[in-house]
């Protein structure tokens, strides 16, 4: 399914979200976006300039830069391992994602709004892909920004969002951690059985709230969850 005129389509399979947010916050608040809306698959990042692209690759657990300073032979072996799920965060210039044919993108993220439509379409298509449906999330400063235009030649409308709180968090975080204990082989539990009866009769915590510390520390967040705050401005 595809909306807009002949030139500028935008596809349905996709969900289109827009969030304030300035330069400043972006580095705070991509990693909780990645959390919520990913549902544990995919992310490619679009960032506007090399030097961004690097910049928050190095701050993502696990990501890797896609961008015209990196040579040929090291993009394909970034793309490689994109591609086999070796790593799910790629983060990318224009210049680098053009051409690229990776179906099973589950988010995108777009750093700021791009100077056109056709690159707003271009890049929210690199998810909802052959039949399956995706996430769209485009950061945007208010005061610069062409939100508007994008909806009116594309047909699409933006779902207005804030930035990821903490019980929305915590709700991504302990879905993904569950899968994890889900997935952990029945063989294991007599090993573990007596240490959990005592941690159990010990705690003064009842069954369910050991359980809760447990999927937090599966995801290694057992400091507790913190979100971020932005004003109407991004800021």
């Amino acid at each position: 399914g595809l909306v807009g005129n002949e030139k500028m389509k935008a596809s349905t399979n996709v969900r289109h979200i827009i969030l304030p947010c300035n330069s400043t916050a972006r580095a705070q608040v991509i990693p909780d976006i990645i959390r919520c809306y990913s549902s544990g698959g995919r992310t490619i990042i679009f960032a506007e300039k090399k030097e961004s692209a690097s910049e928050f690759a190095g701050l993502l657990p696990g990501a890797r830069a896609l961008h015209g300073d990196i040579q040929q032979s090291q993009r394909e072996i970034t793309l490689k391992g994109f591609r086999s799920g070796k790593f799910l965060t790629l983060v990318a210039t224009n210049v680098a994602a053009r051409g690229l044919d990776i179906n099973d993108v589950q988010l995108i993220i777009q750093c700021e709004s791009p100077r056109d439509v056709e690159a707003y379409i271009h890049r929210s298509g690199r998810t909802g892909r052959a039949g399956n449906t995706g996430v769209a999330v485009m950061l945007y400063d208010p005061r610069r920004s062409n939100i508007s235009k994008i909806e009116r030649e594309t047909g699409i409308k933006f779902e207005h969002v804030s930035a990821p709180q903490p019980d929305e968090i915590a709700k991504a975080i302990g879905g993904e951690a569950a899968e994890l204990i889900s997935d952990v082989s029945d063989s294991v539990i007599p090993s573990f059985k007596a240490a959990a009866e005592e941690l159990l009769n010990n705690s003064g915590l009842t069954a369910v709230e050991l359980l809760a510390k447990a999927l937090a520390k599966a995801e290694d967040k057992v400091d507790g969850v913190q979100g971020l705050a932005l004003t109407a401005d991004g800021q």
